[in-house]
């Protein structure tokens, strides 16, 4: 148990078990998963990653596969730039609960984005362009739970911007339909059209 960390990625948990045959670390009870960015032009020193800045999401409960490197390159010797490589086995979340969004009135018992299984390649390289997951927003019963892409967003919180179906949703268990843009991040669950009742 404790921080591990590859590439542009931290993990916090317990039970990460080495598997030297497989040449991976079998990531069972990661609590968070956070990712970083390298700042665009950073020059990093020899040897080491560049410079990076964290997004402003944490990934939680993330259990999977950290593959190190190829079980036939354990040394190194050849420059393979799959790995390291993140393979998740399972549902994972992203909350919204912070104080300062609303005063933390996104609770995690009801407001989160489920992610499904998914897979990073090329951790030493990471890049916003395929920080990607699709996802399932579960909203407190606002909507019902639909399915998105979630990205990095502007303010580098994980989120989305989107648009209804034509028909658009539900909202509030039938109480009335939502159609247009909505946008989630560490700003927010926000809508930019009227709401029809």
């Amino acid at each position: 148990g404790g921080r591990l960390f590859a590439g542009y990625s931290l993990f916090t948990g317990d039970d990460m078990r080495f598997n030297y045959d497989e040449f991976n670390i079998e990531l069972d009870s990661t609590k968070y998963l956070d990712l970083f960015l390298p700042i665009i032009d950073a020059v990093g020193e020899k040897g080491k990653l560049k410079p990076a800045y964290a997004l402003n999401s944490t990934i939680e409960h993330f259990n999977g596969v950290l593959l190190i490197d190829a079980p036939k390159n354990k040394s190194g010797k050849d420059d393979i730039p799959l790995f390291p490589a993140l393979q998740s086995k399972g549902p994972s979340y992203i909350y919204y609960d912070y104080k300062d969004i609303f005063d933390g009135v996104y609770t995690r018992d009801s407001f989160y984005v489920e992610l499904e299984p998914f897979t990073l390649n090329s951790l030493l390289n990471l890049d916003r362009d395929v920080v990607k997951f699709d996802a399932q927003l579960v909203s407190s019963e606002i909507f019902p739970p639909f399915k998105e892409e979630i990205s990095i967003q502007a303010d580098t919180s994980l989120g989305f911007v989107s648009v209804t179906p034509i028909e658009g949703y539900p909202i509030y268990q039938g109480a009335g339909n939502y159609r247009g843009q909505m946008s989630l991040s560490n700003q927010g669950f926000l809508g930019k059209e009227s709401l029809l009742i």
